[in-house]
C-alpha cells in the first residue's frame, strides 16, 4: 500500500479518508478509549488483498499483537463495566482523563495519514486535543446527570456512549 499522504496526491479520495478515520478514531477514544484502541489493533491485523485495513506506522504495529489485543480486550471489558456504576464512573473518569489523551494521542500519531506522515509529533498533540476533548464533555455531562438524576440516569449515557464509541468505531475504520 503507498504511503498515505506522502506519495498520493494530497487531494485524493484516499489520503482524505484516512485522515478523517483517524481523526475521527482520536476523538472517539474520548469516550473509551481502550475500545478504540482494541478496534485500531484488531484493524490492523484484518488484511485485504494482503494490506492491512487499516495501516499502522512502524513501532505502533504492535497493536496489532495478540497479547496487546488480549490486554486491550481486558482492559476494554472493564471499562464498559465500570463506566455503569455510579461513583465507579467519576473515579474512571478521573484515571481517564491523563489516559485518554494519551490513547488519542497514539492513534492518530500511529495510523499512517497525511497528517502523521508529515509529523508524528503535530498528529499526537492533536489526537490528544481530540480525546481530551470529547472526553471533558463526557466527563463534564456525566457530573451533571450525577447532580440531576443522582447518577440514576449514568447508566443509560453509559450504554450510549457504548453504542456511539463501537458504531463509530466501526464505521471510521
Amino acid at each position: 500500500m503507498p504511503d498515505i499522504g506522502t506519495t498520493l496526491d494530497p487531494l485524493s479520495g484516499d489520503v482524505i479518508l484516512a485522515l478523517v478515520a483517524s481523526l475521527g478514531l482520536s476523538t472517539i477514544a474520548g469516550l473509551r478509549s481502550a475500545a478504540v484502541l482494541f478496534a485500531v489493533g484488531l484493524a490492523f491485523d484484518i488484511r485485504i488483498g494482503g494490506q492491512p485495513l487499516l495501516p499502522l506506522h512502524g513501532n505502533f504495529q504492535v497493536l496489532g499483537s495478540p497479547l496487546v489485543l488480549t490486554v486491550l480486550g481486558i482492559l476494554m471489558v472493564a471499562e464498559f463495566l465500570v463506566d455503569k456504576f455510579p461513583g465507579l464512573d467519576h473515579v474512571n473518569d478521573i484515571i481517564a482523563t491523563v489516559v485518554r489523551p494519551i490513547v488519542g494521542a497514539t492513534i492518530l500519531a500511529g495510523t499512517t495519514n497525511a497528517l502523521s506522515n508529515q509529523s508524528v509529533w503535530a498528529a499526537a498533540i492533536v489526537g490528544a486535543i481530540l480525546a481530551f476533548s470529547t472526553h471533558a464533555v463526557k466527563a463534564g455531562t456525566r457530573a451533571v446527570s450525577t447532580a440531576t438524576t443522582g447518577g440514576v440516569a449514568n447508566p443509560i449515557l453509559s450504554i450510549g456512549e457504548d453504542i456511539l464509541t463501537v458504531g463509530s468505531a466501526v464505521l471510521l475504520i
